[in-house]
């Protein structure tokens, strides 16, 4: 009889061998009781029966022993069924536990490759975060510069436009500062211009009236040197040319016919290099030139030259 090890415990096993256990324990119990009634049977009288009670338990102890042997046939049987199931089971078992490490083992592969597919995506998106966060910098970087940028164009802008509207105010009391004096200049100019020719005049006259035999010689020395100044001071002269035209041609249209008419000479003095009565020289004109009888051509009163360029010698 092979003996066979089990891996594991079975309750039917268990439970036969109990049974078997408590049957084995009652027939010992039974040849026991047997063999003191035997014992006790020596020392007595030998009753007609004793052979009987001796078949009878060695009947009954054969009997006993092929129920025994029954029991422990069917017992092996039982087991080595319980066996061949054990084995089958255990082999079922095992299949069972291999296909559920291999089902195992493919989810741990695919959690495996998830895995580092996982850390392969969180190390994109940990990049992708830092170029993120550097492109916001760069980009509040650039915003700070622009905005600073913008604030110092701000600041020339409205320096500049400040800068302009003082300039404008400075340029506007310029204009009316230029019209004011202007204005006065050329009156000055007219007034310059009636003074010299007034002196021209009256040297003419006082000339026209000195006597070489009765005009004394102080008076004759002091026509002589008033005569070499005013020859020597030939530059000096006024110009009265405006540079705006309209304000000088309606003032000289208002003042032409009275200006004419005084400009004109009382001893016959004609104007040299004139043209037509609308071309009259007067104290505005570009070119006016009064020449009188019995002076000398230098002593024209010239106003050629605009009033910025003439330069009054001083004496």
């Amino acid at each position: 009889m092979e003996h066979a090890f089990l891996t594991f415990s079975d309750p039917q096993l268990e439970t036969l061998e109990d049974e078997s256990a408590g049957v084995c324990k009652s027939l010992k119990r039974r040849r026991k009781d047997n063999l003191d009634q035997r014992v006790g049977g020596e020392g007595s009288l030998r009753a007609p029966s004793e052979v009987e009670c001796w078949a009878r338990a060695a009947t009954q102890e054969r009997y006993l022993r092929e129920l025994a042997r029954e029991q422990a046939l069917v017992e092996k049987d039982e087991l080595t069924s319980a066996l061949a199931n054990s084995g089958l089971r255990e082999d079922e078992i095992q299949n069972q536990l291999h296909q559920l490490q291999g089902r195992i083992a493919s989810p741990e592969a695919e959690i495996a490759k998830s895995k580092l597919h996982n850390e392969h995506l969180e190390k994109q998106r940990c990049q992708g975060l830092a170029e993120l966060v550097s492109e916001r910098r760069k980009i509040t970087d650039i915003g700070q510069q622009v905005e600073a940028s913008i604030q110092g164009l701000r600041e020339k802008a409205d320096k500049y436009l400040e800068m302009a509207c003082h300039v404008e105010i400075r340029v506007q009391e310029a204009l009316e500062e230029t019209k004011f004096w202007k204005e006065r200049f050329v009156k000055l100019a007219w007034l310059a211009n009636q003074a010299i020719m007034d002196i021209s005049k009256s040297l003419q006259v006082v000339e026209g009236m000195v006597s070489l035999l009765s005009t004394p010689a102080k008076i004759m020395q002091f026509l002589g040197l008033y005569r070499n100044l005013y020859q020597k001071d030939e530059t000096l002269h006024v110009a009265a040319q405006v540079r705006y035209a309209p304000e000088v041609q309606d003032h000289g249209k208002q003042n032409r016919s009275p200006r004419i008419a005084e400009s004109r000479p009382q001893g016959g003095g004609d104007l040299v290099e004139g043209t037509d009565s609308s071309n009259v020289p007067g104290p505005y004109s570009n070119q006016c030139y009064h020449h009188y009888p019995g002076q000398p051509k230098h002593d024209r009163i010239r106003a050629s030259r605009p009033y910025h360029e003439a330069t009054p010698t001083q004496h």
